[in-house]
């Protein structure tokens, strides 16, 4: 018995069941009054139904007749889609429907972002002391002057450096190799090349060092005065260059997959002129979750100066092109419960369809989920069908959302798919009463049942496979016995409404409700029952045998039931 259950509960992984009476069919068979009479409806307030011909009380609009192809539509419904609707040639032409084909469309190529302009870090330079001293001379006087290799930038005395020199020329009167260390000691204490050179030629110690620019730039950093003292390690100034400068773009992250290093990408100043040409840089591992955009850096030549960093600019990338599957943009349709599309079905026939969508661009929209080439969709009008759809979707809600258990017409697939909820609770039990320990993938396919279930059916139904469906989830974390036997309580008595609806299928099933200890089990076979919460004798509870007692028993309470049945003791 235990593989067979076990079969029973792999075999809805694997499961397709065809697709059952949507809720469009309620409404399709509402259409026609008892003995077939043609029914009326208004073309702008679909919800106002007539027996009779005549005018629309809204809007004053002739009435048209309902088409009783409806339930056809409904039938043809995708399973978790909103009810298709029918809708007339004349109507179609009124409203102006306008269609497409989902089809493959290019994405990527011509990638633009916005961007701001920044320094190029490659090209900074700081100037610091080595020893402590004080500037005796400041040449540059503010931030934005220009210097070139060579110039003097200021003038530095410090005492170390002073002593330091004159131990070179003391070891150069004696020893060849210690002067060639103290030159060395020098050079470590910062002084520079050409300062060196000034010392030798003049052949005495410099009271001031002289300190030169190593390289082109223009002082972005000032930050003494003249006369200052400056400790070891001081930042005196920091030059920069901006032959070079770095053009960091916001990239939408759809667009981050078509760029790589090294592509070409054109740059323009917000305030327009012509584009200047770079490459990508880098592409920045992070993403900023804020705006939803990546960064990328572009290296872009500036020679004559004109981009400034901390200006703004546009970047148009070179971008790969792919083909993907896509529809109008218009055409797509979003609300809180996600994007969806309004298929056409042929013969006047349409169904919205929840979709997975992606970039957007030229007026298309990608299709990751959903659709299938060739398929045609409402590109323009979708929103009067959609909204058609959404009302009967409603109207058949309030008709199906307090009907009876016994009254609901399930599809067989769908009477077997409730069973595997059912079958969980038997492999629960049956886990108790042989000691074995519980696999917890078993119960996935239980639940996927249970919540396909309740997303067809409202009501009371839906509220018992929902709770269903929680009560596994926590069968899955259970990791011990009494755990076990508080889910298979909880799950038998939020099952027992639906089983006491259907007494012939699971009595034919041989399935019994057994109580005990005041916690209910259910069990299969004819054996003699095992209590999986204690001692106490099982007592199995007798199913209906009339509609009536059916419906009194679904009315009836828990408790009311466990009080208020009849049982046999075994």
């Amino acid at each position: 018995m235990k593989h067979a259950l076990f079969m029973m509960l792999a075999a809805v992984s694997v499961f397709v069941a065809p697709v059952p009476l949507s809720f469009g069919a309620y409404i399709a068979e509402g259409q026609t009054a008892e003995g077939g009479e043609q029914r009326y409806t208004c073309p702008m307030h679909p919800h106002y139904i007539s027996d009779d011909p005549g005018s629309c009380p809204i809007c004053g609009m002739d009435l048209v007749p309902m088409d009783s192809g409806g339930a056809d539509a409904a039938t043809g419904s995708s399973a978790g889609a909103s009810p298709a609707v029918t809708i007339s040639p004349a109507l179609l032409q009124t409203v102006g429907v306008r269609t497409a084909e989902a089809a493959p469309a290019e994405f990527g190529g011509r990638i633009e972002a916005f961007a701001q302009i920044a320094a190029d870090e490659r090209l900074q330079s700081a100037v610091s002391t080595r020893t402590p001293g004080w500037i005796e001379r400041l040449y540059v006087r503010a931030v934005g002057d220009e210097v070139s290799t060579g110039d003097l930038l200021f003038e530095f005395y410090s005492p170390e450096l002073v002593a330091a020199q004159m131990d070179y020329f003391s070891a150069r009167a004696s020893n060849a190799r210690r002067a060639e260390a103290s030159l060395r000691r020098l050079e470590a204490l910062g002084m520079g090349p050409i300062a060196i050179a000034r010392m030798r030629e003049r052949g005495e110690p410099l009271r001031t060092v002289p300190v030169f620019a190593e390289r082109d730039g223009v002082v972005s950093e000032l930050n003494v005065a003249e006369g200052n003292y400056l400790p070891v390690g001081a930042d005196v100034l920091m030059l920069q260059d901006y032959s070079t400068v770095w053009v960091i773009a916001e990239a939408p992250q759809s667009d981050l997959v078509h760029l790589a290093e090294g592509q070409s990408a054109d740059v323009r100043l917000a305030r327009g002129g012509a584009a200047v040409s770079g490459e990508v840089d880098y592409i920045y591992p992070t993403f900023d979750a804020r705006t939803r955009t990546g960064r990328v850096r572009v290296a872009v030549p500036n020679p004559s100066g004109a981009l400034r960093p901390g200006a703004f600019a546009s970047v148009t990338f070179a971008g790969d092109i792919e083909r993907r599957l896509a529809v109008p943009t218009e055409a797509v349709l979003y609300s809180e419960d996600g994007a969806r599309v309004v298929v056409g079905l042929g013969g006047g026939r349409f169904e919205p369809r929840a979709v997975e969508t992606g970039m957007s661009e030229n007026g298309f929209t990608e299709v990751r989920r959903g659709l299938s080439e060739g398929e045609t969709i409402v590109a323009s009008g979708q929103f009067l069908i959609d909204s058609e759809s959404r009302l009967r979707e409603s109207f058949a809600r309030m008709q199906g959302g307090d009907a009876p258990l016994s009254a609901l017409e399930l599809s067989e697939a769908e009477l077997d798919m409730v069973d595997h909820v059912v079958d969980a609770a038997l492999y629960v039990h049956e886990a108790l009463r042989d000691g074995y320990p519980v696999q917890p993938s078993f119960f996935q396919p239980a639940i996927d049942a249970a919540e396909m279930i309740a997303d067809r059916y409202p009501g009371r139904l839906r509220r018992i496979m929902e709770e269903s469906a929680k009560t596994l989830q926590d069968l899955t974390e259970a990791g011990t016995a009494s755990e076990l036997r508080g889910g298979l309580d909880d799950l038998v008595e939020t099952l027992r409404p639906w089983l006491m609806s259907r007494p012939q299928r699971y009595e034919a099933l041989g399935l019994s409700i057994y109580e005990a200890d005041g916690r209910a089990w259910l069990e299969a076979g004819t054996t003699r029952p095992f209590n999986p919460y204690g001692d106490e004798d099982a007592r199995r509870v007798t199913w209906p045998e009339a509609a009536a007692e059916r419906e009194q028993a679904e009315g009836m309470s828990e408790d009311a039931m466990r009080a208020g049945g009849s049982h046999a003791n075994h």
